[in-house]
Parts: C-alpha cells; sequence; structure tokens
C-alpha cells in the first residue's frame, strides 16, 4: 500500500499538485512570475545607475556650485596623497 501525497510547500495560495500536469502548470507559472521579477529588478537597477537628464541649461549658480565642489574634490585627493606621501615616503618605507 503506497501513500500519495500532495506537494504545497511554498505555495501561497494553497493549490495542491496531485499530478504531472498540476506540476507543469506550476512551472509555467513561476517562470513568468521570475521573468517578471526580472524585468523589475532591470527596471530598477537601471534607474539607479543612470544619471538624472538635464531638463535645461543649468543656471550660472547651478554651474558655480559643481565647479566648487569638483574644486573641493580635487583639493581633499591632494591632501590626501600629500598626507600618504609624507607617512610612507618615496619608497614605501613606514616611518613615523
Amino acid at each position: 500500500m503506497t501513500k500519495t501525497t500532495s506537494m504545497t510547500v511554498g505555495m501561497t495560495d494553497e493549490q495542491a499538485i496531485s499530478n504531472l500536469s498540476d506540476l507543469r502548470i506550476r512551472k509555467e507559472s513561476l517562470k513568468r512570475d521570475i521573468q517578471a521579477d526580472e524585468k523589475q529588478v532591470a527596471d530598477l537597477w537601471q534607474r539607479l545607475v543612470t544619471p538624472p537628464q538635464q531638463t535645461g541649461l543649468m543656471t550660472p549658480s547651478k554651474r558655480m556650485a559643481g565647479l566648487l565642489s569638483t574644486g573641493m574634490n580635487v583639493v581633499d585627493g591632494l591632501l590626501l596623497g600629500w598626507k600618504l606621501y609624507r607617512k610612507f615616503g618615496k619608497k614605501g618605507k613606514f616611518r613615523r
């Protein structure tokens, strides 16, 4: 005497899979769900990594703020480089 069990693991709508045709239907449904999720992730990733579009010309104040920000980043990088150079020396030796 063999006991047949239905598969309900991971199902949200409490469908019981009792034969191969039910399994195939469930497989196709999950495949469509996965493809839709992949598309959504791809769209979100694209929006995350692309810079926002400039709607018009930048105003002079925004242009000046951008230049000032870039200049401060360059100065910060130079100061960091100088501190590392002074700490480790020309040949990479550790000096106190």
